[in-house]
């Protein structure tokens, strides 16, 4: 994500709509701590309910989330560079397929980077059998088609909604932009040796979080493999247990073909170093970057950065390979020499510059965000990942 400047008189006080869905919304939330069975809730069904509840939940029902009027800026609304490096590494990959592929986008936001990777490959006369977004918010479904429909027809047909994958399987090429970030996440804390679960309780200012013992095995299961007993008390941060088993799900669905995952995140040793001891959950609302994610309920979003590792390690236990991780930068620099992207920049204008600045500089995207190939009964070159292989930092695959 990125920010664009926020005006230093800009307000971030809610609507009167704005309070009435939050209202509505934190009573629901409170409906579920009081009638579960220790009255509180996992903080991870806590985020999943503020940000997806049907009809208040911050991507069901928050307006325009994306873009400068929005409350942050993804890669795509900055230009078409980045649409245009995947469609490289995608066109790329295509060539492996005995047929035209289909191609998968989870979360794809206001449709941005769809229509830019879909005009890419057609000007690159690569043929593709669907473009097919996995998207559960009709607020978001509606922006996305919008935007497609401002596009040639030749573009527009080949797209298609769903609100899951295909039971039959997938044999295609699956993206996931910034998606695993806004996936619900479980907190944790060390506390007088012992590690705890952070639950969603009721306070007298609303919420509340508290850290208890955890018998979840999803929890224990990833806990136990950061090896962190030796964080002194007080430490805490975040599990990535629902991104993970969302991976696992979709990688036992893959047939034949590769994940391409795009997100803020690190590898499990810099993620969890002992120095990073109060997590990376962050909240952004008007592009400004909060952190307490009991405030504007339902009206702000909640995300922590990706556990690289985790998901390799998901993906590792499902049959699939890490075909190559790097950092943005890197991928940037390694497809656009080849791919001729890097030319347009002494071409075109002063605006492409920019792009490839936010996108490669290690001070904007270069360094803190991702890119990592998946792969599963799939030869896929080492296009993105030549000039710098990330993989062994992973420290989970060979």
């Amino acid at each position: 994500m990125h920010f664009a400047t926020p005006d230093p008189a800009a307000e971030l006080e809610m609507s009167a709509y704005e309070h009435n869905r939050s209202r509505t919304l934190c009573a629901l939330i409170l409906a579920q701590i009081r009638s579960s069975d220790h009255k509180a809730i996992p903080f991870s069904s806590y985020m999943n309910l503020a940000l997806y509840a049907p009809e208040y939940g911050y991507y069901t029902s928050a307006g325009k989330i994306i873009g400068a009027g929005g409350d942050f800026i993804t890669a795509p609304e900055m230009g078409d560079m980045f649409g245009n490096l995947l469609a490289t590494k995608i066109a790329d990959s295509c060539a492996q397929f005995e047929r035209p592929p289909t191609l998968y986008e989870f979360g794809a936001g206001n449709g941005t980077l769809a229509v830019q990777i879909l005009k890419e490959l057609n000007r690159r006369s690569v043929e593709i059998n669907n473009y097919e977004i996995i998207e559960v918010s009709p607020m978001l479904k509606g922006f996305q088609q919008s935007t497609i429909s401002r596009t040639e027809h030749q573009i527009s047909q080949k797209f298609k909604w769903r609100t899951n994958l295909p039971e039959s399987g997938i044999e295609g090429i699956v993206i996931a932009n910034e998606v695993v970030d806004a996936m619900p996440v479980e907190l944790f804390c060390k506390t007088q040796g012992q590690f705890g679960q952070g639950f969603v309780v009721e306070a007298d200012s609303g919420f509340g979080l508290e850290y208890r013992s955890s018998v979840r095995p999803d929890f224990r299961k990833s806990l136990s493999a950061l090896n962190l007993q030796d964080v002194d008390d007080g430490y805490y941060s975040e599990l990535h247990c629902q991104g993970e088993s969302w991976l696992r799900t979709l990688a036992e669905m893959m047939n034949s073909g590769s994940i391409l995952i795009a997100d803020y995140g690190f590898p499990e040793r810099e993620y969890y170093h002992h120095d990073r001891n109060q997590g990376t959950l962050v909240c952004h609302r008007r592009h400004r970057l909060l952190y307490d994610p009991f405030s504007y309920v339902g009206c702000q979003d909640i995300t922590a950065h990706v556990n690289f590792s985790g998901l390799a390690r998901a993906a590792a236990e499902s049959g699939m390979e890490v075909n190559g991780f790097t950092n943005l930068g890197n991928f940037v620099v390694d497809i656009g020499m080849i791919g001729g992207i890097l030319d347009k920049v002494a071409e075109e204008s002063v605006h492409y510059a920019t792009q490839l600045d936010k996108l490669s500089s290690p001070n904007e995207m270069g360094e803190i965000f991702k890119v990592m190939e998946l792969t599963k009964n799939f030869d896929s070159s080492g296009l993105g990942f030549n000039l710098s292989d990330r993989t062994h930092r992973l420290g989970v695959v060979d």
